[in-house]
């Protein structure tokens, strides 16, 4: 990948990063339906774009490494990748969304780069249920069923918060720790 691509992509995330700051700010000043969903929303576009990003570090480590090691996992390498391939009843290959669950993809890619990275930390002993739980809360209000699923309680945004802090802790410790 070229320069301007990772240019691209981490002026992404510092937008992405202002839009949860600015959601978050504004929740805190006018604390509304509308601003708490705005916020999750954001706080989870955020999410996507760094998971993203580190998909694409692992993957791009995972070869490099393939030439030293002689071997390539490509089954660890095919599930980092935004796009699964299939074949049609054309005997055409073709290309879908990688339909992995966020809870499960955020687990495979912090557990792999730990792997790679030779750490060792257990990272999912505390604080990532908390986070899987505000993945439910994401999923709800993205894809009401009943009135009440469009709600983000107190209780709700308490759940949020201890999401993301595990989430911010766990990326300090892989940018802190990784070589």
């Amino acid at each position: 990948m070229n320069n301007s691509h990772w240019e691209l992509r981490n002026k992404l995330v510092t937008e992405f990063e202002n839009d949860a700051r600015e959601n978050f700010e504004l929740l805190k000043t006018s604390d509304s339906e509308l601003n708490r969903r705005n916020y999750v929303r954001s706080l989870f576009a955020l999410y996507e774009i760094t998971l993203s990003n580190l998909r694409e570090t692992i993957a791009k480590r995972l070869i490099e490494q393939s030439e030293f090691r002689g071997k390539l996992d490509i089954h660890k390498l095919n599930s980092l990748m935004d796009e699964s391939a299939t074949i049609n009843s054309s005997g055409k290959i073709t290309k879908r969304y990688n339909q992995i669950p966020l809870g499960n993809m955020v687990k495979f890619v912090l557990k792999t780069y730990c792997d790679e990275m030779g750490l060792c930390k257990n990272l999912f002993s505390e604080g990532f249920s908390d986070f899987k739980k505000s993945i439910e809360i994401r999923n709800r209000i993205t894809h009401p069923k009943y009135d009440q699923d469009f709600r983000v309680t107190k209780e709700d945004l308490y759940v949020i918060e201890k999401g993301r802090k595990w989430w911010n802790s766990s990326l300090y410790f892989i940018r802190d720790n990784g070589r």
